[in-house]
């Protein structure tokens, strides 16, 4: 099997897409593709065309590598990134490039209760950066061993915040 996600981008879209798109080692867009990854049917487009209230929240902001176009272009009614949060109050933490997941997976709580209570089928997808390279972790975090493993420490956290945040989802009866 051939995975393929180098790049943020790369790896939305074929995740999205169900496809390999070729992206260049070095690209972080879209722009150089003639729009091919605008044309293609994608998850969001069956689900958008079946009547779901589709939402993205991300940590980072939505120009990067072509996000929110290629989201737009593919049924999703909202998209928040770092300039949206930051409207919202919400802003990035010293030594990151975005939104902490720590408030990503808040945000998303509050996200999901406004989707169910709209009475149509849902789909929310979110992308967090705290195992982006170089890694981050979050005070809401118990630290890895030591704590002197910075990717080891995102890693960990990361696993901590998912597991807080599908605890909530179970108590929520979701």
């Amino acid at each position: 099997i051939h995975a393929s996600s180098y790049i943020t981008i790369e790896g939305i879209v074929n995740s999205q897409c169900g496809t390999l798109f070729p992206f260049e080692r070095d690209s972080e867009s879209l722009t150089g593709l003639d729009g091919a990854a605008e044309e293609m049917p994608c998850l969001g487009d069956v689900l958008h065309e079946a009547g779901y209230r589709q939402s993205y929240l991300g940590g980072a902001g939505l120009s990067f590598a072509g996000k929110g176009n290629f989201l737009r272009a593919h049924g999703y009614d909202k998209r928040v990134g770092l300039r949206e949060w930051a409207e919202q109050g919400l802003y990035q933490r010293p030594g990151t490039w975005g939104v902490s997941d720590a408030d990503l997976f808040e945000q998303s709580l509050i996200e999901l209760a406004a989707l169910r209570q709209s009475g149509h089928p849902f789909n929310l997808t979110l992308l967090t950066i705290g195992t982006h390279l170089p890694g981050f972790s979050y005070a809401e975090c118990a630290p890895y061993g030591s704590g002197d493993e910075r990717f080891l420490n995102a890693l960990h956290c990361s696993d901590q915040l998912i597991r807080r945040w599908l605890d909530r989802l179970e108590s929520e009866g979701y």
